[in-house]
């Protein structure tokens, strides 16, 4: 097996496959952003691309060597035995050429299937855009209604997000597939989790193997359950590890206190990562993130150094572990609307409001029901799983794990709770467990001594009023707006003084925002004094007439506009 690379070449994967007239990858420019880079090596009946981590099912370094003698004896089967963080792709003289991406797509696959070719890349940057005619309408109301696209759109027509745990494959007929080869919800010889003693015994042979591969460890360690429990974990096995914690400069948030009382008991070193929204290049560094994340992310405003005091302290680890996790999220729902509603995603707002006349009037749900295949008519225990697999299958890789993409750029970065087991396992676990992520808290509980046991969680926002881009400096605030009033490409489409102008009447109007604080106390009052199933009904409607809030579709639509004026080709 030879690796057809000499060690100066860093690029990141993108490939082309011409059909009819190849029978192989081309691969194609991209400078490396990735922290490992794409590894192309040749074996007996092709080539094999892969990049970011692969190991074997049981956690050990995957050579090579063991590598192709996978891709000999299964061809693209050879996903079923791979675990990890990583994308891969293969021309084979047997079966044609294939690509998958792991099972959580940790690391995204983005591709473009036509009848000529097949393109793909792991980085956005890598799409182009020439015409309005190329936007994907209902990708960009998704991603402005919800903070993220639903199930594999993106912001162009012809371009996709590989969904995780996929393959693509064009046989040697020229036959074209995208299939699913991970589909835990579904796999009846998987048994869930019945305690929580068991999470733990699963979770500690992934730390343990982890630990086996990497000395120098660092936790991006938060007030909450998932990192907390990573922490609690790694200290109780004896493995060594450092920690970081994101820190605002505001007083409501108290996640760094608590880290700061947790590393106490750990005795580990403890990073402060300080939210300065009044560094020079703030603006610019909104930029590069909003470029890195397909200009479909929301937490761009978190970051205004750029991560670059994460990419310093984390310089000196071998591997980040994160608490990115599929445990649940949300309390029991009855109807898809109230489980919609739980993972931000808005089917009901179709941003009139903001559209220019032609665009305007889409309906969204059959758009909601493709994507994230349910009807939105679905009630009872299926209506409230559901939640759970758009999870697993959507908000995480969409929403939660982009984060993890942009540090990746600066280290090597691991997910302990991503594996097949645990996210099979979890899959296959009755809900109740689910629900409000009880497993996760049992097991926590299960799993902490004593001296930790004593230290809350958090329960206050990092942020005054939750979010960051109501904390940023007027001075930053007006160079987006400056970006935003720039015409591009999407302001044939949305209406740039429409979403200033909301956006202004929201900040500056003291009987909305205001009076925000005063009308959720309320709202808690009647809530408790109400009957539930009035108070149900009222939250039902109130679903129902939701519209996705002035400063949310501000923010998201800059970094729609920063992202395509990246890629355009005018």
């Amino acid at each position: 097996m030879e690796r057809q690379l000499d060690g100066s070449d860093k690029s990141d994967l993108y490939l082309k496959f011409t059909r009819q007239s190849s029978d192989q990858w081309e691969a194609l420019p991209s400078p490396g952003k990735y922290f490992l880079p794409a590894v192309p090596r040749k074996f007996q009946y092709g080539n094999i691309y892969t990049q970011g981590v692969i190991v074997e099912l049981s956690g050990k370094v995957l050579s090579d060597q063991a590598l192709a003698d996978l891709i000999v004896t299964h061809g693209p089967k050879a996903v079923n035995y791979l675990e990890g963080a990583f994308v891969i792709a293969v021309d084979d003289s047997r079966h044609g050429v294939w690509c998958a991406n792991d099972p959580f797509a940790a690391m995204p696959l983005y591709y473009k299937l036509t009848s000529k070719e097949l393109v793909i890349t792991t980085r956005p940057e890598n799409l182009r855009i020439s015409s309005v005619d190329e936007l994907n309408i209902p990708g960009i109301i998704a991603a402005l209604s919800s903070g993220y696209p639903w199930g594999e759109l993106t912001l162009l027509k012809e371009w996709k997000v590989l969904r995780p745990g996929h393959v693509i494959t064009i046989d040697l007929s020229n036959k074209e597939s995208v299939s699913g080869y991970f589909l835990p919800e579904t796999d009846e010889n998987v048994r869930g989790f019945q305690t929580p003693q068991e999470v733990l015994e699963a979770f500690d042979r992934n730390l343990e193997s982890i630990a086996s591969r990497y000395k120098r460890i660092l936790i991006p360690l938060s007030g909450g359950v998932d990192s907390r429990l990573i922490a609690v974990r790694c200290h109780t096995l004896g493995i060594p590890f450092e920690a970081i914690t994101f820190v605002a400069n505001v007083p409501d948030g108290d996640d760094f206190d608590i880290a700061s009382r947790l590393v106490k008991v750990f005795g580990v070193k403890h990073h402060r990562w300080e939210w300065n929204p009044s560094v020079e290049n703030c603006v610019e560094n909104f930029k590069k993130l909003c470029v890195g994340t397909g200009g479909m992310n929301d937490a761009f405003t978190s970051y205004p150094d750029g991560m670059s005091i994460f990419a310093q302290v984390a310089s000196g680890y071998d591997c980040v572990l994160r608490g990115d996790q599929v445990f649940g999220l949300g309390e029991y729902s009855d109807n898809v609307s109230k489980s919609a509603f739980q993972v931000s995603i808005n089917f009901w707002d179709n941003l009139d409001r903001a559209l220019k006349p032609s665009y305007q009037g889409v309906n969204m749900e059959p758009v909601f029901e493709e994507q994230e295949e349910i009807s939105i008519n679905t009630t009872g225990s299926e209506a409230n799983g559901w939640r759970h697999t758009s999870y697993r299958k959507s908000r995480t890789p969409r929403f939660l794990l982009p984060v993890g993409q942009l540090q990746a750029q600066h280290a090597d970065v691991n997910y302990p709770f991503l594996t097949r087991e645990i996210v099979g396992r979890t899959c296959r676990t009755e809900q109740r467990l689910r629900d409000g992520k009880l497993i996760a808290f049992e097991t926590l509980a299960a799993g902490s001594p004593p001296e930790i046991s004593t230290i809350p969680l958090s329960n206050q926002p990092t942020w005054q009023r939750s979010e960051p881009l109501l904390n940023l400096p007027a001075r930053v605030i007006n160079e987006m707006m400056d970006i935003v009033r720039q015409p591009n490409i999407l302001s044939e489409v949305v209406d740039d003084a429409a979403v200033i102008n909301a956006y202004n009447a929201y900040v500056n109007n003291p009987g909305g925002r205001g009076r925000a604080s005063f009308m959720g106390s309320l709202k808690q009052m009647l809530k408790k004094a109400l009957p539930k199933s009035l108070v149900s009904a009222y939250q039902d409607a109130r679903r129902q007439h939701f519209k996705a809030p002035p400063h949310f579709v501000f923010k998201r639509y800059f970094a729609m506009k920063v992202f395509l004026n990246a890629i355009s080709e005018n």
